[in-house]
């Protein structure tokens, strides 16, 4: 299986290791919070249903730190939909899963 990160999902992403490189002015836990996300997909790629599956059954996610991955699964790819700071607004997350429906 391979994994496919959307723009949006991507965009999360890259910007919370930017904050953390410029809150630390360091690359320690960008790189660090890279390689448990890398190793959380991994286990996502060889178990897809391991993650909550949502609502609607349409996506799973699996909670990495403070940090929550959205994806949807097929035969063959993991689709990363959404990188979301759960402590952010939960507000604004239900808006963009609505979006993302």
């Amino acid at each position: 299986m391979i994994v496919e990160w959307n723009d949006l999902a991507l965009e999360q992403f890259r910007s919370v290791l930017d904050y953390w490189k410029i809150r630390n002015q360091s690359n320690a836990y960008p790189n660090k919070l890279l390689n448990i996300v890398d190793s959380a997909l991994d286990m996502v790629k060889s178990n897809p249903e391991i993650g909550i599956q949502s609502d609607k059954g349409t996506s799973r996610s699996i909670l990495i730190e403070s940090y929550r991955i959205f994806y949807s699964a097929d035969t063959e790819i993991i689709h990363i939909l959404l990188f979301w700071d759960i402590r952010q607004n939960p507000d604004t997350l239900l808006e963009l899963l609505n979006f993302k429906r």
